[in-house]
């Protein structure tokens, strides 16, 4: 099983009603969120470790999750509100206005849920939680107790807007970096994170620090992929561009299924990956990407909507 931990987000894009005014339409989202309900519609067994408000938008968040049968016992509920983020889609990328403070997910500690259990191989974490206090500090708490227990996957999804304390930030990215086998970031994070630095360049340096497996996603460039043994850059899946929310998440929801179904969700297994392996599993985290790249929002495909891949 794959536990995913992080944020729950009420994405609200802005829309012209009939009228003319302007109006918004809430959008179930947050990029934990969206790669666990990736993981789960893709067949994969998965938590969610966090907390969901019981107000109207907290009760859709559950649904979503129990329809897709992700398991229920790690997510705990509270009357704190959702986390709300303004959707602006004029650039070339989403750009996101958050209302966090006090939320359900702010506050949530781990430490309130259940242990997780020996069946669960991979924690997977990341987002801009990681930013934010106190919940950043008790999720690399929880990352540095299970790390020798499963494996650790991380995707940093750097949010600018979001980060008080830059120097504090990087270095808890790093910290938690070391301690990951897979390790995923986009362009635009690089760009915040290691300004200067190719893709290529940070990607073998994670490697080298002790990650197995190192994924950078280039937008229209495509995704470049990094083991111990091989290097491969990967182009896009060709799609009729709706919107880009959602993207960098079913990628790596795309990317856990395939290394999950491969059987390569152990420390030893994740060692012998070849370019074979990391070109194929890339290919098939771009399909599913593209997928929701040519709907409105971050709208996970089930398995049923990408039989090719099964």
């Amino acid at each position: 099983m794959i536990v995913v931990s992080g944020e729950t987000v009420v994405d609200l894009f802005s829309e012209t009603a009939a009228d003319g005014a302007t109006v918004f339409r809430p959008v179930n989202g947050g990029s934990p969120f969206n790669t666990a309900l990736g993981l789960a519609r893709l067949g994969v067994p998965t938590g969610f470790l966090w907390a969901l408000s019981t107000d109207l938008f907290g009760v859709r968040f559950a649904a979503a999750l129990k329809e897709a049968a992700v398991a229920p016992q790690w997510t705990l509920s509270t009357s704190r509100p959702s986390t709300l983020s303004f959707v602006d889609l004029s650039g070339p990328s989403p750009a996101y206005t958050f209302l966090d403070e006090g939320t359900a997910g702010r506050l949530f500690d781990p430490e309130e849920a259940p242990p997780l259990t020996d069946d669960v191989s991979v924690l997977h974490v990341g987002s801009y939680v990681l930013a934010t206090e106190p919940n950043g500090s008790r999720l690399e708490k929880l990352v540095e107790k299970e790390a020798g227990k499963r494996l650790i996957s991380i995707d940093i999804n750097i949010r600018p807007s979001l980060v008080t304390d830059p120097v504090a930030y990087r270095a808890r990215l790093t910290r938690l970096i070391a301690l990951a086998s897979i390790v995923k970031a986009s362009d635009e994070d690089l760009a915040w994170f290691a300004p200067g630095r190719s893709a290529l360049e940070v990607a073998e340096g994670w490697i080298a620090g002790g990650a197995a497996l190192a994924v950078v996603t280039l937008g229209a460039e495509g995704s470049l992929a990094v083991c111990r043994e091989a290097v491969a850059q990967r182009p896009v899946k060709p799609v009729e561009v709706v919107d880009t929310v959602g993207a960098g998440d079913s990628f790596m929801a795309g990317l856990l299924s395939g290394l999950y179904r491969r059987g390569f969700l152990t420390r030893e297994r994740l060692e012998d990956l070849t370019l074979s392996d990391i070109a194929t599993i890339a290919d098939e985290a771009a399909t599913i990407a593209a997928i929701v790249c040519g709907r409105r929002g971050p709208a996970m495909p089930w398995r049923s909507e990408v039989p090719g891949l099964f």
